[in-house]
């Protein structure tokens, strides 16, 4: 039976129209030739999902759901008692400005940049003023609804320009808009977005939604500087990090240079990897495949440890053991636990990883 099943990047349906799409930068990421999108404006590509918007199949024709029902050691014991696939991974691809928005309070996702760009991310003291009353609300509600000057917003919220393989965390309530660029987006598997503003473009398929806008909004001034990394494994030919993490979805990022890492798979954890750079072989004691820029392939939840070689850069997505997946083997490689706590992200009551250290009497 078969551990590693590859994601079909040729299904056209994972593809997204949007209005600020930038389809050039998406064919680039996926290594596909720009001719596939012909004249459509794609800005998402649902790279793992179970989601109407767009459903992912594998190479031997199944969706998600259906591995789910009938062939349980591909995701394993992280599906939820529901049959709920519990992430959704996608690629966003800006060249004009997304909405101004928030999500609802079960709803997380987070970024690292595949290119440079810019966004807004969380509120600045002036943007906390802003919506210090029902009066300050509705004035600041007026000015999202018909502006589309970046500038004049930028002293609301944390204007940021990244550059490629920076990260952010949006925990729920948290302001925010890709405003240029590209970005993969773990998340838990909720697409629901609460629009504030859309830059004066009033199109009817885009509504705003002022009233669950500012209740699901946190209304507090946050960072907005991105997370830094931390090393479970680091040598001259091979690093293994962890860039962010949650209770609902951790990434990290492999990167050889004719080197090798080894992981390991159970049965309550699968990886989602996709190739970012160069080429890598994957193996096992039975299986061996190699990959290269651009495919993405679940490494199912069967106990297995498995080897990366080559050089490359692989970015796996998955739900963690936040002790045993994370904090552990970062403490181990020297990290303190407040350093550790930083993967978390800014918001301090929404960072499940500072929460799990605090109820474990770490910190």
């Amino acid at each position: 039976m078969k551990n590693i099943v590859e994601v079909d990047l040729e299904n056209h349906d994972i593809y997204q129209h949007k209005v600020w799409g930038d389809t050039d930068m998406i064919s680039s990421v996926v290594n596909r030739e720009r001719s596939k999108f012909g004249d459509e404006v794609i800005g998402e590509v649902f790279l793992a999902s179970t989601h109407r918007d767009g459903k992912s199949i594998f190479k031997d024709g199944r969706d998600f759901d259906s591995v789910i029902a009938s062939d349980p050691h591909v995701f394993g014991a992280a599906i939820t008692p529901k049959k709920a696939f519990p992430l959704l991974l996608k690629i966003l691809s800006a060249r004009e400005e997304l909405s101004i928005q928030t999500h609802y309070k079960n709803k997380i996702e987070a970024w690292i940049t595949l290119s440079e760009g810019e966004i807004f991310y969380g509120l600045t003291p002036r943007g906390e003023e802003a919506v210090s009353t029902q009066e300050k609300k509705e004035s600041f509600h007026e000015l999202l609804k018909v502006t589309s000057d970046k500038e004049e917003l930028a002293q609301y919220f944390n204007h940021i320009h990244f550059q490629p393989g920076q990260a952010f965390i949006v925990h729920a309530g948290m302001l925010h808009a890709l405003l240029r660029g590209t970005v993969l987006e773990p998340q838990k598997n909720c697409n629901l977005t609460l629009r504030g503003g859309d830059w004066g473009r009033n199109l009817p398929n885009r509504p705003l939604d002022k009233e669950d806008f500012f209740n699901s909004l946190y209304p507090f001034a946050t960072p907005g500087e991105p997370i830094e990394k931390l090393y479970k494994m680091k040598s001259e030919n091979a690093h293994h990090a962890c860039i962010f993490a949650t209770q609902d979805f951790a990434l990290d990022e492999i990167v050889l240079n004719d080197g090798s890492r080894t992981i390991e798979t159970f049965e309550d954890r699968f990886f989602i990897a996709m190739v970012m750079e160069g080429e890598v072989t994957l193996s096992s004691s039975d299986e061996e495949e190699v990959f290269s820029k651009g495919q993405v392939f679940v490494m199912c939840a069967t106990p297995n440890q498995w080897t990366f070689s080559g050089t490359g850069r692989v970015l796996l997505t998955y739900v963690p053991n936040l002790v045993d997946g994370i904090i552990e083997p970062l403490f181990d490689n020297g990290y303190d636990y407040k350093e550790i706590a930083t993967i978390g992200g800014p918001v301090i009551k929404e960072n499940d990883i500072y929460i799990e250290m605090k109820e474990k009497g770490l910190l």
